[in-house]
């Protein structure tokens, strides 16, 4: 377990998002028990992969479907 970066599901390895803790408790986290402010950072990280994730899916969605409007193959793809 790193605490300054984070291997995300698609392999890439990003550094933590920031976040600030004036107290120090403990937490479980896929049985691995660490600080809650370091639990709490990399989940901040996941959750901004996460939303970048789904603005590149929606962007690759937008586009085959424009390419389907316009490419006849794509149309016989499709049957």
């Amino acid at each position: 377990m790193n605490d300054k970066a984070l291997t995300l599901p698609d392999g890439s390895v990003v550094p933590l998002m920031p976040a600030n803790f004036n107290f120090s408790l403990k937490v479980s986290l896929d049985d691995e028990v660490m600080d809650l402010g370091l639990a709490y950072r990399m989940l901040l990280t996941y959750r901004e992969w996460a939303a970048e994730e789904i603005e590149r899916l929606n962007t690759a969605l937008a586009d085959w479907r424009a390419h389907e409007a316009h490419c006849p193959l794509a149309e016989q793809e499709k049957e």
